[in-house]
């Protein structure tokens, strides 16, 4: 068991143990305290050292590059700070009788570097301190000119052993030559110098070795570490990990990246030592040592152009078959170089974008698709065939990149994939002596939410007669659902491996063409980094970035588009630079090697009294984290970014005696959680003395028998301004808003608002069809901002949520054509939606529809009366909805979907009409507005129409227009009045039979926005895309004080308090794990 210490600075930290099992974490490790002597009685402490191990690494740099130090400015123990190039170098100067000009600390077949020459001694009388680390020992090596005397100084927990002789010098690890990135810095290679790492090699037992990248610029940084007792760091803050070796998961094939064209031609664009520099950077023992490697089937979209093996039409045959340039002068060289060096053996598997023209003919594959598909199979056969001819063999294969994105046989569903490799593709490779044993053929390869991951690998592997030639399921990281698919498919077919086969960085059109490559950006380490771990935890095999190299403009692409790599090449300077997320997929790869198995990490987390109650955690995954706050308008708000924000414990039925207080108030406590035991007349608090009296407290009676109205749910808008602001955000950033809302760890949301086409909160005002006078709806169709903005995060918050996710749309206004003022059948809607899996749990009949009537209103609406509703349920969209087969029963439809002040009157209109009331099954309001006859107002309602249930369908704070909040004006975080008032206006609802509360928006801008009118208003989230952070506000937890806790189908109860105390209410309710929950609020 290992003690290790928390630490908030951004890095990732890589330990390797005693018995190689790797242990991963986002925290600082303690450092061993080590005193340092050398033979020469020299003191040299611990920052020195450093010194030394800095300087050896300007003496290895190619002269343009080492700093410019003036000798004459050296003098006795002088310590010299160069800082343009931002390292520290120390000088010693030593008796006259010993005198040192020069070092030999050249690797032994290193023909770069013959001799460091005197350029860093300085004077004659100053002699360069080199140090070397090796694995578990620090060496100080001193030279002098006459006798080439050599001190060697071994430390070891402290014993000081000096002796002469040689010292092999070839384990001197190059350190990166840094430059100044957009948050951090990137390293520089050129034909003289390159950063490399050391060889893994076992340690000691009882030793650890740290290696840790973080964002002020280490890279792959070395600490020696030691085991401590667990008492030993009583007063701190810990996590202690525990390995269970017994317990075991997946075994991992290797980690890797694609040899694309753009970035084999951008490699081999470098002169020749530079090119076989990034191969090895990448491949060998001395680089991150990738084990895997994808290779294009012919060109794909990180290519010049758009070619295939065989564009000669009706070539049937397969006769002029052959590999381009690209493939013989690029791919082939350096991938035959990847194997020579490559530590762990190589990995290669290929992958088809582009089929050629002929064979992918439409007419044709009706008429005779039997040909096209053998011969498209074959087309592989060919492919495995010539590849092997120069020494290259694959370990396997994928049937289609990305089917549905990408020009190909039209893989547009699972059946046709299925009947390909059934009846054409296995057939083939088999007969080509390519039998399951020797290559291992992947179904899917995909990750885009058109395309659902679990749906599809099922048609295929479901068929026996396919699944016999089948080994896994491929899928790419983009997929936002991608982890609940692969935990499902792995439980369902255990004996398929799953593999991450593409994960890129920062892929988009450029507006501007000479828009660069981002170089030195943090963001991008920890993302990957993420990405890798997560992926591991749900049973994945293996991971692939995509390009191993691009050149400074991310390029090249045939579709213009432009991308990011780990590995920069600027042609121009015959440089090329490693980013951040080279290291950290190095993290992995060298230190998980194929063949390494997954076993079990449990964890213990120990805070002090300052941050609150002592916790232990069973799971890294699930444990809660803190929140970080900064200061808001009168509370903190809580900051969240790619790699870290706060998150709640899933609730569970606690043991009996055993009551949980969760508390969110000003002074910043956000869903705090304390332990309380339950004694004959009061709670208590076990970590305090029980010091109230009778003056003091309020008894609060609970009676389970006295039953009212039973909860639907919670939730907010998945509006086109929440999408377009989630969808501006990294996708790890835009997952987690909706985990926060949605999951188990979040606040666990279980109700979604979705509008019907445009919204105030749009991008612009538009319907689903706007061609004037096309009564039929023959142009009905969604537009852009469903596809983009809300289909996803819909989706992702399906497969999240912690109970059955019910979604209801209310549309904003019909298509001007169709209204008499020429401003801007529902089921046509609902059926576009259920085309693409989301299916409605209920619907409102027009939101806020008395809004049109008002003078000088700014936004879309429809203007209605109740009348004029009652009329359209009755005659239009009632019946409409039943002939579509959405009855009753099928969908609520809900009435009014307005403002307190018109409800009673309006509701009633409609209720009144029997033929209008058989549609019906809600009534739906909004929030706004305070007054004491709201609660009237829902009283009576319920009181004549119990048998419809009433749900808040709308309630936004700060809603302003544009005069009187000018647009760009930041909107107010941590604004307690309006979380406080949240607060009142559920429990008020909650105590007037309204059974569930949605707000709106679930994510704006810091601006409040977007708005097409330009209103703006306050959301739970905001989000920032240019510091890539989101923001939760305090309402966040405020609606987390009910979401959370009130289940669908908990009853509320009685309760009452044996006093009146002003400025204080409570609600009781009992969850259908027959758990008792308690509000309050003072």
């Amino acid at each position: 068991m290992s003690v290790f210490l928390l630490n908030q600075t951004p890095a990732l930290t890589t330990i390797s143990t005693s018995d190689d099992v790797p242990v991963r974490s986002n925290l600082y490790m303690p450092l061993v305290l080590v005193q340092y002597t050398d033979p020469l009685n020299t003191s040299i402490d611990k920052q020195s050292l450093n010194h030394c191990l800095d300087c050896l690494n300007v003496c290895r740099l190619p002269p343009d590059l080492r700093p410019k130090v003036n000798p004459q400015t050296h003098r006795k123990s002088d310590v010299l700070i160069d800082q343009n190039f931002g390292i520290t170098s120390i000088f010693v100067t030593l008796p006259d009788n010993r005198r040192s000009v020069g070092s030999d600390i050249f690797r032994p077949n290193d023909k770069r570097v013959k001799r460091v020459d005197h350029h860093m001694t300085c004077t004659p009388c100053a002699v360069l301190m080199v140090v070397v680390m090796g694995h578990g020992i620090s060496r100080f090596r001193f030279v002098n000119i006459n006798d080439i005397n050599v001190g060697l100084v071994v430390v070891k927990e402290q014993i000081v052993d000096p002796i002469d002789g040689q010292i092999n010098s070839s384990t001197l690890r190059q350190q990166c030559v840094g430059r100044k990135g957009i948050d951090t810095q990137y390293c520089v290679c050129n034909a003289t110098y390159c950063d490399d790492l050391d060889p893994i090699t076992k340690q000691p037992v009882g030793t650890i070795l740290s290696f840790q990248t973080s964002k002020s610029g280490d890279r792959f940084k070395e600490s020696q570490l030691k085991f401590v007792k667990q008492n030993d760091h009583d007063n701190a803050d810990r996590v202690v990990l525990t390995l269970d070796k017994s317990k075991k998961f997946q075994k991992i094939f290797g980690i890797g990246a694609a040899f694309t064209d753009a970035a084999t031609i951008n490699i081999g664009s470098l002169p020749k030592d530079m090119s076989d520099r990034v191969i090895k950077d990448y491949f060998s023992a001395s680089g991150v040592g990738l084990s895997m490697a994808r290779i294009p089937i012919a060109g794909c979209d990180f290519s010049t152009h758009e070619y295939t093996y065989d564009d000669t039409k009706d070539d049937y045959s397969l006769a002029h078959f052959a590999l381009p340039d690209e493939d013989i002068k690029y791919k082939i060289p350096q991938i035959n170089l990847a194997k020579q060096v490559a530590q762990h053996g190589l990995k290669l598997y290929g992958s088809p974008w582009n089929t050629p023209h002929w064979l992918n003919d439409k007419q044709l594959l009706k008429t005779q698709p039997d040909k096209q598909y053998e011969t498209w199979a074959n087309y592989f056969v060919k492919f495995l065939d010539e590849y092997k001819k120069h020494g290259i063999e694959l370990w396997g294969l994928t049937m289609q990149n990305e089917p549905m994105s990408f020009s190909s046989m039209n893989f547009v569903n699972a059946s046709i994939e299925r009947d390909f490799v059934k009846k054409h593709l296995g057939p083939a490779l088999t007969r080509a002596g390519y039998t399951k044993d020797k290559m291992n053929l992947m179904v899917y390869d995909d990750g885009s939410d058109k395309n659902p991951m679990i749906e599809y690998v099922d048609t295929c592997l479901s068929d026996h007669d396919t699944a016999k030639y089948v080994t896994g399921i491929a899928f790419h990281c983009y997929l936002a659902n991608r982890y609940e698919a692969v935990d499902a498919l792995h439980k369902k077919y255990p004996e398929f491996f799953t593999f991450m086969t593409e994960c890129c960085y920062n892929f988009h059109k450029p507006t501007d063409p000479q828009e660069r490559a981002k170089l030195g950006e943090w963001s991008s380490g920890p993302g990957n980094a993420n990405q890798i771990i997560d992926t591991f935890t749900h049973y994945v095999s293996g991971w692939v970035e995509w390009n191993l190299a691009l050149n400074v403009f991310g390029n090249p692409n045939k579709d213009k588009k432009m991308a990011g790599a780990p590995l920069i090449i600027d042609v121009d300077k015959k440089e090329y630079y490693k980013n951040p997320q080279f290291y950290a997929i190095g993290h992995f790869s060298k230190f998980v090697a194929p063949d390494s198995v997954r076993v079990e990490l449990n964890y213990t987390v120990v805070m002090t009294k300052n941050f609150g109650l002592n916790y232990t955690a069973p799971n890294l995954v699930e444990s809660r984290r803190d929140c970080i706050a900064r200061k808001g308008k009168d509370s903190p708000y809580c900051v969240c970014n790619t790699t870290y924000c706060d998150d709640l414990d899933p609730i569970v039925k606690q043991p009996k005696g055993t009551v949980l207080l969760f508390e969110t108030n000003k002074r910043g406590d956000r869903l705090k959680q304390t332990v309380l035991k339950a004694s004959t007349q009061n709670l208590v608090n076990q970590n305090e003395k029980d010091t109230e009296t009778a003056d003091e407290s309020v008894v609060l009676t609970i009676d389970k028998n006295t039953k009212y109205q039973k909860i639907i749910g919670f939730g907010g808008a998945f509006t086109d301004a929440s999408g377009l602001n989630l969808k501006s955000m990294p996708q790890e950033i835009a997952t987690n808003v909706i985990k926060d809302y949605f999951s188990h760890n979040g606040i666990e949301y279980n109700m979604g608002r979705v509008p019907i086409a445009g919204c105030d909160f749009s991008p612009r005002a538009y319907t689903y069809n706007d061609k004037a006078d096309d009564f039929e709806l023959n142009s009905f169709a969604l537009q852009m901002e469903d596809l983009e903005y809300k289909f996803p995060y819909i989706k992702l918050a399906k497969n999240v949520s912690a109970s059955p996710l019910k979604l209801f749309a209310s549309p904003w206004s019909a298509p001007g054509w169709m209204k008499t003022t020429g401003h801007t059948g529902d089921a046509g809607f609902l059926d576009k939606y259920k085309e693409n899996g989301i299916e409605f749990w209920g619907l409102t009949i027009e939101n806020e529809p008395a809004a049109g009537r008002q003078e000088h209103h700014d936004y879309n609406a429809m203007g209605f009366n109740a009348t004029l509703e009652r009329d359209f349920v009755k005659l239009d969209l009632g019946p409409a909805l039943k002939k579509a087969g959405y009855g009753r029963d099928k969908i609520n439809l809900m009435l009014f979907d307005d403002a307190w002040d018109l409800l009673e009157d309006w509701v009633d209109t409609s209720f009144n009409d029997k033929e209008t009331a058989q549609y019906l099954n809600g009534i739906a309001y909004h929030c706004y507005g305070g007054d004491p006859k709201k609660w009237t107002a829902l009283e009576n309602v319920h009181r004549k129409h119990q048998d419809q249930f009433v749900i808040s369908s709308e309630c936004c704070q700060e809603f302003n227009t544009p005069k009187s909040v000018p647009p760009g004006t930041l909107m107010h975080l941590g604004n307690w009045g309006g979380a406080e008032s949240y607060a009142q206006d559920i429990m008020n609802n909650l105590e007037h039979w309204t059974r569930g509360w949605v707000e709106w928006n679930l994510a704006l801008d810091i601006y409040g926005h977007p708005n097409w009118a330009m209103y703006s208003a306050e959301a739970p989230i905001l989000v920032d895309p240019k510091a890539k952070e989101y923001y939760k506000d305090t309402k966040f937890y405020i609606l987390g004080q009910y979401s959370k806790f009130l289940a669908p189908d908990s009853v509320r109860v009685s309760i009452k308090g044996d006093k009146s105390v002003n400025n204080f209410e409570s609600v009781a309710f009992v969850r259908p794990d027959n758990g008792t929950i308690q509000m309050l609020v003072n």
